[in-house]
């Protein structure tokens, strides 16, 4: 599995499709992406979003704190 630990949404050009890397990552592989919007608001239909359903892992996890953090990476 990865973890990808974020404190936004992908700003990045040229480096690639993520939900597209996360989806051949998944159905190739069979590795599972996790995704952690670290301060981020929960929102569908951002890469974050699309990232963690290709991953085979549903939805981003949201923590705003350092507590909420570690329960998500406990989760994990």
């Amino acid at each position: 599995f990865i973890i990808m630990l974020t404190d936004g949404d992908d700003t990045c050009s040229g480096s690639g499709n993520p939900c597209t890397m996360a989806a051949r990552l998944q159905s190739i592989a069979g590795i599972r992406t996790y995704v952690i919007g670290f301060g981020v608001p929960s929102a569908t239909g951002n890469s974050l979003s699309c990232i963690a359903r290709n991953g085979g892992t549903t939805d981003p996890y949201n923590p705003r704190n350092k507590q909420e953090l570690i329960r998500a990476l406990q989760d994990i």
